[in-house]
């Protein structure tokens, strides 16, 4: 799992985690944690997908890797200072230093409280 830390940010009626750098990753949901927060958020490589340069929702990267293992891709991307790896199925017609954006799949985002390591979880779960 790619874990990025940052604090928790509202962005109108959605969510965000900025990282010290500005990065702006999407949550997606709604998280039961107040603004400011210190998180670690947790994507898994295949629950991104490389998408255009501006591509609404995204976040903007660099290609450092491209390695194709058979049916997948593994593809290191740096986005701001961290590092975050993607499995994109099929063959990526990608390179070492192409600027690319990242999607995060719906649902697929998980948020843990810094401090206690504990995982935050949706408003909805808390009735």
């Amino acid at each position: 799992m790619n874990v990025i830390d940052g604090k928790l940010r509202r962005a109108g009626a959605s969510a965000v985690v900025e990282t010290q750098d500005g990065t702006r990753w999407p949550v997606l949901r709604e998280p039961a944690a107040g603004e400011g927060l210190d998180v670690n958020y947790g994507v898994r490589p295949e629950h991104l997908a490389v998408v255009e340069c501006g591509s609404a929702g995204s976040v903007p990267g660099e290609v450092v890797v491209v390695e194709p293992t058979g049916p997948e891709t593994e593809v290191l991307v740096r986005s701001g200072t961290s590092h975050i790896s993607v499995i994109s199925h099929g063959r990526a017609s990608i390179t070492p230093g192409d600027q690319i954006a990242l999607r995060v799949a719906p649902g697929s985002v998980h948020l843990f409280d810094q401090k206690s390591g504990s995982r935050i979880p949706d408003r909805r779960e808390c009735g």
